[in-house]
């Protein structure tokens, strides 16, 4: 997420209120495991693809994963 969006706006009714960083990130991190997705990685779970029948698609994101 940029920056400018955790720092708040300087006029209107939400002066000075930006967005709490920390909070953004557990959202992000419950939203990617509700879904299925690894919230380290942002990639789907092995789970989740042999459920959208993409079980082909596990062994290449373990082979990217190595290669990191």
């Amino acid at each position: 997420m940029p920056e400018r969006l955790y720092t708040g706006v300087s006029s209107g009714p939400l002066k000075d209120k930006g967005i709490d960083k920390e909070a953004m990130q557990q959202a992000i991190q419950t939203y990617y495991r509700m879904s299925g997705w690894d919230p380290e990685r942002a990639v789907p779970t092995a789970e989740k693809l042999h459920e959208l029948d993409l079980s082909w698609a596990v062994g290449e994101l373990d082979r990217r994963a190595m290669k990191k």
